[in-house]
């Protein structure tokens, strides 16, 4: 998410109309967050946005694990 900070008014209509409009603009994106390791002094950048391919990745590890799992258990309780 963006959020921005308009500045310094400016009014551009006439005496019988009234145009108002900012002539400088402060913007900050939100949708990041910059991590730093105090120690090593390492940093990178956390999204806070969730999006459909993330969706999907974290959908096919998940049924890839519980296959793993099933599989391994099915083969240690059940082995031919």
């Amino acid at each position: 998410m963006i959020d921005c900070e308009f500045l310094y008014p400016v009014d551009l209509g006439d005496a019988t109309t009234s145009d108002w409009e900012f002539s400088a603009m402060n913007c900050t994106d939100t949708s990041q967050i910059l991590i730093e390791n105090a120690t090593s002094g390492a940093s990178f950048y956390f999204d806070k946005r969730f999006d459909y391919g993330d969706v999907l990745l974290t959908w096919f590890f998940t049924i890839l694990l519980v296959g793993a799992i099933f599989w391994g258990l099915f083969n240690l309780f059940w082995k031919k």
